[in-house]
């Protein structure tokens, strides 16, 4: 947390560290909105809810206790980018409150040690008009808005259309890698609201793809959630 800019960064020692003379490795952060750990197998949950996140698990490190620092988005990843508390950062209400320029975010420290970084957001709350777009070389924000955002060209509001999916976030990173030509190392961001979205119904904000919609026991309040989740 007290990492700044212009402090040089030491990469691992041993036998994972890098080889001499080559980049430090990509690094890929995927935020799934409103995940619940209880939902998930690695966690506990007995249906097969995560088979690649229980991969993972199995390969990386696992915590096993993580406290949010709010309960909605825009403060707890200002908290999350910033390793600032909510209350510091000054992110209480919905509406208008943006993250101060004055906190260094993590894409920050990323660009100054020489990434190339990408982020994408479905989460309208964490839009660049919001200044969650600090650090990027290239930020993406979510083109549907909700009902109580100003609506801007190019943007429409959730209930008209659904909010970006996951897929379409992974293509469009894809492609501006694929235009920078740049070998990297790249440090890519990415919030998806799939999970968030797992109680709608409706045909123009549903997010929930054909080939999930029968998995597990139909009829459970969470039926529809642990199919998201798997998706």
């Amino acid at each position: 947390s007290d990492l700044e800019p212009n402090h040089p960064v030491t990469w691992a020692q041993g036998p994972d560290a890098p080889p001499a003379g080559k980049r430090p490795p990509n690094v890929v952060f995927i935020l799934i909105d409103t995940l619940r750990s209880d939902k998930l197998s690695c966690y506990g949950e007995k249906l097969p809810t995560s088979p690649g996140l229980d991969h993972l698990a199995e390969q990386g490190v696992r915590f096993e206790n993580v406290l949010a620092q709010c309960t909605w988005t825009r403060p707890s990843i200002g908290a999350i980018m910033t390793s600032r508390y909510p209350r510091e950062l000054g992110l209480y209400v919905e509406p208008d409150q943006v993250l101060p320029s004055e906190f260094t975010t993590l894409p920050e420290i990323m660009q100054a040690q020489g990434y190339h970084t990408i982020g994408l957001t479905a989460n309208p709350n964490i839009n660049s008009n919001f200044n969650f777009h600090q650090g990027y070389d290239f930020y993406i924000d979510s083109d549907v808005l909700f009902y109580w955002m100003p609506v801007s060209a190019g943007k429409t509001i959730r209930g008209i259309a659904p909010l970006p999916p996951a897929q379409e976030l992974f293509e469009k990173a894809i492609n501006l890698v694929n235009e920078t030509g740049k070998a990297g190392p790249y440090f890519l961001y990415f919030n998806f609201m799939e999970v968030h979205e797992w109680g709608s119904t409706n045909i123009t904000t549903n997010l929930l793809r054909k080939e999930y919609n029968g998995l597990f026991q139909p009829g459970d309040d969470y039926t529809r959630y642990l199919q998201m989740v798997r998706q």
